[in-house]
């Protein structure tokens, strides 16, 4: 796992620089929700609080004591749910509010440059926003239901990405229910 915080990531990116260069074997890159931090977006964490502070703030029917609970416990998906079972259409717009697009900022840029520099480059991403697969010409993005295809695109060393959460609409919709992000939060396990 390559970690900003941990000492180790930069020689673990060095190590699978080299990899990439020898081509010894197709390298597959798991991208995770981390990195959209580095454009701005919130990690789990800060968008929990986010929608805590919001909806204990605007709305009174919000039942404060067992939100915080959830936040303390990092119960995240319970408190998502809590939210939107609290007021829906708020719930939506501050998940909107939330995933709205972001500048690119100077790590998120060398970041892709780096992904650029791997040919062919093929991603596993849990990212809900569209960032990565729009920074990256000629990749092919797959949903989940389509990540069978995959393996055809390695073997043609064609590249690829795959969106193991969906999209953010798909997110919305699907994905921030207390079942399946806890099931993926506990056993942080994406694919089937």
């Amino acid at each position: 796992m390559l970690d900003d915080s941990s000492p180790d990531t930069f020689y673990s990116l060095r190590a699978l620089s080299q990899i990439s260069i020898e081509k010894r074997k197709p390298l597959v890159l798991w991208v995770g929700a981390g990195v959209s931090c580095w454009r701005g977006f919130p990690n789990w964490k800060a968008l929990a609080e986010t929608f805590h502070d919001h909806f204990s703030k605007f709305n009174g029917q919000f039942d404060r004591a067992m939100a915080t609970r959830l936040v303390e416990s990092q119960d995240y998906p319970g408190l998502f749910q809590l939210c939107r079972d609290t007021e829906e259409r708020r719930y939506f717009s501050l998940l909107g509010d939330s995933l709205k697009p972001r500048r690119n900022t100077p790590v998120y840029v060398r970041f892709i440059e780096s992904l650029h520099s791997i040919e062919p480059i093929s991603i596993i991403t849990t990212n809900v926003d569209e960032s990565l697969e729009t920074s990256i010409d000629g990749i092919t993005t797959l949903q989940r239901p389509d990540a069978a295809r995959s393996l055809e695109l390695l073997r043609n060393e064609e590249p690829f990405l795959i969106k193991a959460h969906g999209a953010k609409v798909s997110l919305a919709l699907r994905y921030l229910r207390p079942v399946t992000i806890n099931h993926w939060y506990m056993t942080r396990t994406i694919l089937i």
